[in-house]
Protein backbone atom coordinates (compact mmCIF):
# COMPACT_ATOMS: atom_id res chain seq x y z
CA UNK A 1 0.00 0.00 0.00
CA UNK A 2 3.03 1.93 0.64
CA UNK A 3 4.44 2.26 -2.60
CA UNK A 4 1.21 2.50 -4.46
CA UNK A 5 0.64 5.86 -2.43
CA UNK A 6 4.31 6.80 -3.35
CA UNK A 7 3.77 6.19 -6.86
CA UNK A 8 0.72 8.18 -7.22
CA UNK A 9 2.23 10.73 -5.60
CA UNK A 10 5.20 10.44 -7.78
CA UNK A 11 2.93 11.07 -10.39
CA UNK A 12 0.94 13.84 -9.16
CA UNK A 13 4.61 15.67 -8.98
CA UNK A 14 5.48 15.04 -12.10
CA UNK A 15 2.52 16.35 -13.27
CA UNK A 16 3.29 19.90 -11.20
CA UNK A 17 7.12 19.96 -12.35
CA UNK A 18 8.25 19.04 -15.70
CA UNK A 19 11.54 19.01 -15.10
CA UNK A 20 11.47 16.57 -12.19
CA UNK A 21 13.55 13.01 -13.41
CA UNK A 22 12.70 9.90 -12.03
CA UNK A 23 14.45 6.59 -11.92
CA UNK A 24 13.20 3.41 -11.05
CA UNK A 25 14.88 0.49 -10.70
CA UNK A 26 14.53 -2.97 -9.75
CA UNK A 27 15.18 -7.05 -10.74
CA UNK A 28 11.95 -8.38 -10.38
CA UNK A 29 9.68 -5.09 -11.48
CA UNK A 30 7.29 -5.60 -13.88
CA UNK A 31 8.41 -3.01 -16.10
CA UNK A 32 5.59 -2.72 -18.92
CA UNK A 33 3.32 -2.40 -15.50
CA UNK A 34 5.11 0.91 -14.77
CA UNK A 35 5.61 1.96 -18.15
CA UNK A 36 2.26 2.44 -18.60
CA UNK A 37 1.44 3.95 -15.71
CA UNK A 38 3.95 6.81 -16.55
CA UNK A 39 2.81 7.00 -20.30
CA UNK A 40 1.63 10.24 -20.38
CA UNK A 41 4.94 11.56 -19.35
CA UNK A 42 6.78 9.87 -22.04
CA UNK A 43 8.82 7.16 -20.10
CA UNK A 44 12.08 5.88 -20.93
CA UNK A 45 12.67 1.71 -20.18
CA UNK A 46 16.40 0.76 -20.38
CA UNK A 47 16.24 -3.41 -19.46
CA UNK A 48 19.54 -4.63 -19.00
CA UNK A 49 19.95 -8.25 -19.48
CA UNK A 50 20.84 -10.62 -16.28
CA UNK A 51 22.22 -13.83 -15.22
CA UNK A 52 19.78 -15.96 -13.36
CA UNK A 53 22.36 -18.26 -10.81
CA UNK A 54 21.55 -21.39 -9.20
CA UNK A 55 20.01 -20.77 -5.62
CA UNK A 56 19.97 -23.55 -2.94
CA UNK A 57 17.72 -23.33 -0.67
CA UNK A 58 18.43 -24.76 2.74
CA UNK A 59 16.11 -25.38 6.07
CA UNK A 60 16.93 -24.77 9.09
CA UNK A 61 16.65 -28.38 10.00
CA UNK A 62 18.92 -29.21 7.26
CA UNK A 63 21.42 -26.44 8.83
CA UNK A 64 21.86 -28.35 11.48
CA UNK A 65 22.04 -31.76 10.68
CA UNK A 66 25.20 -30.07 8.26
CA UNK A 67 26.82 -28.57 11.28
CA UNK A 68 26.04 -31.39 13.20
CA UNK A 69 29.55 -32.83 14.61
CA UNK A 70 30.77 -29.18 13.36
CA UNK A 71 29.56 -27.48 15.73
CA UNK A 72 30.28 -28.31 19.62
CA UNK A 73 28.35 -26.57 22.65
CA UNK A 74 29.16 -27.54 26.65
CA UNK A 75 26.09 -28.73 28.56
CA UNK A 76 25.84 -24.99 30.12
CA UNK A 77 26.21 -23.19 27.12
CA UNK A 78 23.19 -24.98 25.85
CA UNK A 79 21.11 -24.80 28.69
CA UNK A 80 21.26 -21.33 28.22
CA UNK A 81 20.54 -21.26 25.15
CA UNK A 82 17.90 -23.73 25.07
CA UNK A 83 16.13 -21.45 28.17
CA UNK A 84 16.60 -18.28 26.40
CA UNK A 85 14.85 -19.76 23.79
CA UNK A 86 12.19 -21.22 25.99
CA UNK A 87 11.47 -18.12 27.77
CA UNK A 88 11.11 -15.97 24.52
CA UNK A 89 8.00 -18.11 23.38
CA UNK A 90 4.82 -16.56 22.64
CA UNK A 91 1.52 -17.49 25.09
CA UNK A 92 -0.68 -20.29 24.08
CA UNK A 93 1.74 -21.98 22.01
CA UNK A 94 2.24 -25.52 22.45
CA UNK A 95 5.06 -26.18 24.48
CA UNK A 96 6.12 -29.28 21.95
CA UNK A 97 5.73 -27.42 18.88
CA UNK A 98 8.42 -24.28 20.41
CA UNK A 99 10.52 -26.64 22.65
CA UNK A 100 11.46 -29.28 20.21
CA UNK A 101 12.92 -27.68 17.42
CA UNK A 102 15.59 -25.97 19.53
CA UNK A 103 16.62 -29.19 20.97
CA UNK A 104 16.83 -30.89 17.85
CA UNK A 105 18.90 -28.04 16.55
CA UNK A 106 21.34 -28.23 19.76
CA UNK A 107 21.50 -31.32 20.63
CA UNK A 108 23.51 -32.67 23.66
CA UNK A 109 27.44 -33.18 22.76
CA UNK A 110 29.04 -36.66 23.08
CA UNK A 111 32.72 -36.61 24.21
CA UNK A 112 35.09 -38.25 21.27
Amino acid sequence: VDIDCLLALLRQSLDSNPNLRVIIMSATLQAELFYNYFKEHQPVMLQVPGKLHPVDIHYPMDIAELLQGHLSIDERTRLRMLSGLRNRAPPNVAEAQVLRAPEAAFPRSTPE
